[in-house]
């Protein structure tokens, strides 16, 4: 299969990381030849938009595309890929945009395979600054790889060139960093709105922690009572959650773990 960029790009899936692709790829003009998914209203908002072809027939997407991504959910690559290979060459340049699913799940499929991930959580209505976001590649060949940089390389920001093992580090580090954080910034916002406070209130000190990260590592930065062991007031604290004791458990592990591995950086910090 002999084919350019100038073929076009297809993205096959128009959820929030389909959708924001999609849109990126046009704004960098990038030749984008057609958005899929398989409820074709919500491709045809897309594509009207940006005023391009919208389809949910796998039969009536293009052949000839430089590359289709596939930005779909984690358990429905597989089965996709699968559908896909029956109408399309077994040399198409198919990549899939997950940072949790292993390339092996198109190689079956596809001669010519890559994963295309953009490090970044997207939601409905929120145009993100792909200028800062981290594009992650891998293939199952070199020339794949770098067919895919200068298409990074407009699409995002930094491009690393990531393995399996590496990608699915990196997810689960992600899962962490802001899964995680968001789960408890919801108990902040549920603890404060029993005295009838707003959780803005709470926004500068997030933004300060945030700023704080761009200067020094993590574990330089933890502060609080379980980093000083203040037992006192952690001990205040668990009475306060007395009746919640699924927050009380997190609270006693989080506390146990920040004093178990970060507790002495606050003790040599004042020595």
């Amino acid at each position: 299969m002999t084919n350019s960029l100038a073929q076009g790009i297809v993205v096959l899936g128009t959820g929030r990381l389909g959708s924001a692709l999609a849109q990126r790829i046009f704004e960098v003009q990038l030749p984008l030849r057609a958005v899929y998914n398989r409820h074709l209203h919500k491709a045809q908002v897309l594509a009207t938009t940006l005023g391009i072809p919208a389809t949910d027939r796998v039969s009536a997407l293009p052949t000839d595309a430089f590359l289709y991504l596939l930005a779909l959910s984690d358990d429905a690559i597989g089965p996709f890929a699968q559908c896909l290979s029956q109408h399309l060459p077994a040399d198409a340049l198919v990549a899939h945009t997950s940072g949790a699913t292993p390339l092996a799940v198109l190689q079956p499929h596809f001669s010519r395979c890559a994963i295309f991930y953009p490090l970044q959580s997207f939601a409905p209505g929120r145009s993100p600054d792909w200028t800062h976001i981290p594009i992650c590649l891998s293939a199952n060949a070199p020339q794949w790889t770098r067919q895919l940089w200068p298409i990074a390389q407009r699409v995002g920001g930094a491009v690393y060139e990531l393995d399996d093992a590496q990608r699915g580090q990196l997810h689960l580090a992600a899962v962490f960093a802001n899964n995680f954080t968001n789960f408890c910034y919801h108990i902040a916002s549920q603890l404060l709105k029993m005295q009838h406070l707003p959780f803005d209130i709470l926004l500068p000190l997030i933004r300060e922690t945030v700023e704080r990260l761009h200067t020094a590592p993590p574990q330089a930065l933890q502060t609080g009572p379980a980093v000083r062991n203040d037992r006192a007031t952690i001990a205040r604290h668990l009475s306060a959650l007395q009746h919640h004791p699924d927050y009380q458990q997190l609270y006693r592990l989080m506390t146990e773990l920040i004093g178990r591995y970060l507790g002495s950086t606050f003790n040599e910090s004042q020595s």
